[in-house]
């Protein structure tokens, strides 16, 4: 699973920030209408950004990790994840 990679920072691809939204909703206990209705999104705009990387939903992506993921947050343009307030050193980098 994506989101075990994130203890320490991940540089994701496109196609892997969309996995870890869809598993940060799926460890949230969210179906995928009560996440749109929490994070103000149409349901088919948040299986688009689930299933369809090549998309341009990279801000809905980058929320789902960041509202539902327990202490997340993705920073750009190489969606590096990590928890809130941890810093990154060049070492903590996977890719």
């Amino acid at each position: 699973m994506i989101m075990d990679l994130l203890e320490h920072g991940h540089l994701l691809t496109a196609s892997e920030l969309a996995q870890a939204a869809q598993e940060a909703r799926h460890s949230s206990g969210l179906s995928q209408q009560q996440a749109a209705r929490r994070l103000g999104v149409a349901q088919a705009t948040l299986a688009q950004a689930e299933s369809a990387p090549r998309r341009s939903l990279q801000a809905l992506r980058t929320r789902m990790v960041e509202e539902l993921s327990a202490g997340m947050e993705v920073s750009g343009p190489y969606f590096v994840v990590k928890h809130r307030g941890m810093s990154l050193r060049d070492g903590d980098y996977f890719r």
